[in-house]
């Protein structure tokens, strides 16, 4: 079993290994590029890794699978309030079933009837809407969600919705939706 001195971490070790191997495949294709080097060592000193706060690697994993439960936990939550208030089975897939923006437009319509005019719905002919349908499907929900009351910091892009990568952002603004009061809702109706 190997010791490791008292000065250098595991991680150092490593650190320092994978700069050897490098050192060596750099001489073997010609003149090495030693600065290079230097510089990738000095990011795996111990001096550097505490600057950026990365000393404790067990810290950071922590962190992400905690941050990875929360945004699940986040994104389940954004399934159950679809499907409670609209009555629907989502698949399992929920960013493919909010891409085209259809069950997004329903749901305003179901907080507000009217407010969202028209919706891209696809056919049995062409059950895949076109990317500027659906554009055009996702637009109307946000600008539904404004005229209802939904703070500008709460309501997602259409980037988070068309590219199904910002699911917890569109959980945000369902929930700041659905968070609305109703007197509001319904003097918007009437006005």
């Amino acid at each position: 079993m190997t010791t490791l001195p008292a000065d250098q971490t595991l991680f150092e070790i490593l650190a320092l290994h994978y700069i050897v191997v490098l050192k060596r495949d750099l001489f073997a294709f010609g003149k090495p590029k030693r600065k290079w080097i230097h510089v990738t060592w000095q990011a795996f000193s111990r001096s550097s890794r505490q600057e950026y706060g990365a000393a404790d690697p067990g810290f950071t994993m922590r962190r992400k699978m905690e941050h990875l439960r929360e945004e699940r936990e986040q994104i389940r939550q954004l399934r159950n309030n679809l499907e409670s208030r609209l009555k629907v089975i989502l698949p399992d897939d929920i960013g493919a079933a909010l891409m085209d923006g259809v069950v997004l437009c329903h749901l305003a319509n179901h907080i507000r009837p009217r407010s969202v005019a028209s919706i891209h719905v696809p056919s049995p002919a062409v059950p895949k809407l076109s990317m500027a349908k659906c554009r055009r499907n996702v637009e109307n929900f946000l600008d539904a969600c404004k005229k209802l009351g939904v703070s500008q910091e709460r309501l997602c892009l259409p980037h988070h919705i068309l590219e199904e990568r910002g699911l917890v952002k569109v959980g945000v603004t369902v929930q700041a939706l659905l968070e609305l009061p109703t007197t509001k809702a319904s003097q918007l109706s009437t006005a």
